[in-house]
């Protein structure tokens, strides 16, 4: 063995020592040298934990402080907090139709909803309205009644909604006709009755009961799911609480939940 072999092998063996006291200090001390990253076992995410046990980083804002030994726990209150609400809401907001059949349907609708329309109609209603309802309740069979107009009023309505040649509108009633949606939805009636009403120097149209009764839905339902949120929010910020008691015995006070995550 030469004299460079040597000294290899007696640093080799010198580090082997090194290593074996050093080994011997860390078991021997009262003290362990933490690592505050931990790898959650089944989506492999890793976490940083504060000293108490408590998330830091690693997971959205809305589990900062929270224990990880409450995780799954509080995951599982979470899930079933929203099946509860998803069934209220089921309950509470049964779903109702959202179209109508065909414009004959939504047309009485809405002339039951504005009486003043009705009678708006009843004092323009001439020759060329019974032309074009006799042509609608034929089965539209054949051109549509296309006689000149006079009234001014009606071109709000034709070039708001484009309705050019032989599709513009040549009476008040079908002016009514050609306010409903195509799309056969009751809640785009709200965009389209503003357009009416000026047309006809109506002050305000009312949505049909039907749309009317959708309108308020939503927002009752947007309501609910607001308070729902808050609901779920309350979940966690319990966590968070029971993570404090449990490691210092009181509330702490100090803890911003505006402060900006960390991550």
């Amino acid at each position: 063995m030469t004299i460079g072999q040597k000294a290899a092998a007696k640093g080799f063996a010198l580090t082997l020592a090194g290593a074996a006291v050093l080994a011997w200090l860390f078991d021997a001390l009262p003290f362990r040298v933490r690592n505050p990253w931990v790898t959650l076992r089944r989506s492999k995410q890793r976490v940083f934990l504060d000293d108490g046990g408590r998330i830091e980083r690693g997971l959205p804002r809305k589990f900062r402080g929270i224990l990880l030994r409450d995780l799954t726990k509080v995951g599982r209150q979470v899930s079933k907090t929203k099946r509860h609400q998803r069934r209220e809401e089921r309950r509470l907001f049964p779903r109702s139709r959202t179209t109508f059949r065909n414009k004959d349907q939504a047309y009485k609708e809405l002339l039951r909803a504005n009486p003043e329309l009705h009678d708006f109609l009843q004092r323009h209603f001439g020759h060329d309205d019974r032309a074009y309802l006799a042509w609608r309740r034929g089965g539209r069979r054949g051109p549509k009644p296309t006689t000149g107009y006079d009234d001014g009023r009606l071109d709000g309505i034709n070039y708001t909604w484009d309705l050019h040649g032989r599709r513009q509108a040549n009476n008040w009633t079908e002016a009514v006709f050609a306010t409903i949606p195509d799309s056969r939805r009751w809640e785009d009636f709200a965009e389209r009755l503003p357009v009416l009403a000026e047309a006809a120097g109506l002050p305000h149209l009312q949505l049909p009961e039907p749309a009317a009764r959708l309108e308020r839905a939503g927002a009752d339902r947007e309501q609910y799911r607001e308070g729902a949120e808050l609901e779920v929010e309350d979940v966690y910020d319990s966590a968070r609480a029971a993570a404090t008691m449990q490691i210092s015995g009181e509330p702490d006070d100090d803890v911003d939940d505006d402060e900006p995550a960390p991550f």
